[in-house]
This record gives structure tokens, sequence and C-alpha cells, in this order.
């Protein structure tokens, strides 16, 4: 009897964490629900993003808000296969809200001030949280006008960009000093 209560504990606990996980992946692209969090702490997210990085090296930043209709076209489009499924075998994703420019503005000059000339805004770090590449200067303000296969071709070419730079920094720590 113990053992079987044992078992059925197991399981419930296995199915109970597989579901929370199931939850958490789902509620990152809600379509119900805005995109960016106020009451998340980026810092934390970043961190725990990079603690889960396993094969994945890259942890991509998005910074935006939900007033930004481009950043909800942008989330929309990175939450649509085939770019979720690209985005999901490459890196982990943390969304940073920076409200009305008022919100997280410490994580945005950590970074290189992204979001200067317009929202969202792009980072891929890596675990050390090193900038590999950005998609800086507005490029992604425009989200509304580009297409699903544009938004999707150019941030292939950031995650392939960020890559090959952490390709190149790797072998050059490994070089004979």
């Amino acid at each position: 009897m113990l053992k079987s209560i044992s078992l059925y504990n197991a399981r419930l606990l296995l199915f109970t964490f597989c579901w929370a996980v199931s939850q958490t992946v789902s509620a990152a692209c809600n379509k119900e629900s805005l995109p960016y969090d106020a009451e998340r702490k980026p810092k934390s997210d970043i961190n725990q993003a990079i603690s889960t990085l396993g094969k994945r090296q890259l942890v991509l930043l998005t910074f935006g808000a939900n007033w930004c209709k481009d950043c909800r076209v942008f989330d929309k489009a990175l939450c649509a296969d085939p770019l979720k499924s690209l985005v999901k075998n490459k890196a982990e994703v943390v969304k940073v809200d920076i409200g009305q420019w008022d919100h997280n503005q410490d994580i945005v000059k950590q970074f290189g001030n992204p979001t200067e000339k317009g929202i969202p805004a792009i980072v891929i770090i890596d675990k050390h949280q090193n900038i590999l590449t950005a998609a800086r200067g507005g490029k992604l303000a425009k989200a509304r006008s580009m297409s699903q296969a544009d938004i999707e071709a150019y941030l292939s070419k950031l995650l392939n960009n960020a890559e090959q730079s952490l390709q190149v920094a790797t072998a050059d720590t490994k070089k004979p000093q």
C-alpha cells in the first residue's frame, strides 16, 4: 500500500511539474496577455535564464512596453513558428519592460542603451552577460510594417551573428598565451 501511494505521489509530482513548466512557456506567448510584465525582476530573470542555458549559449533580451504596438507585433512574431522554434533552440528569452521609459533603465544602460532610438530592441548576451550582438538604432521600431518573414530573417541573422561572436570569443580564450 505504501509503495503504491509513493508511486502515486511521484506521478502527481511529475505531472504537476510538467504542467507548471508548460504553463510558464505558454504564458510567455499567451495571446490573451500583454508581453511585458512590469512586476518582473529582469536581473533575476537574466540570472535564471543563464542558469538554465545548458547547450544553448545565448540569452535574448527583448526591451519593450505594452503600450508599444511594434513591441506587441514583434512579440507575436517571436511566439509564432518557425521563429519560436528557432529561438527556443538557440536562446533563452527574457523580456524587459521599460514602461514609459521609466522602468528598468539600469538594465537598459547595462546593456548599452539599445532603446535609445526606439523599441522593441534586442540584445543577445552570453552566460557572462557580455553583449554579443544587438538590434539598435530602432531597427525593429517599425515591426508592424514588417512581414513575419522579414522579422524571422532579421532575428535569424542576429542569432547567427551572436553565435559567431561567441565562437570567436571561445576560440580566443582557448589560445595559449
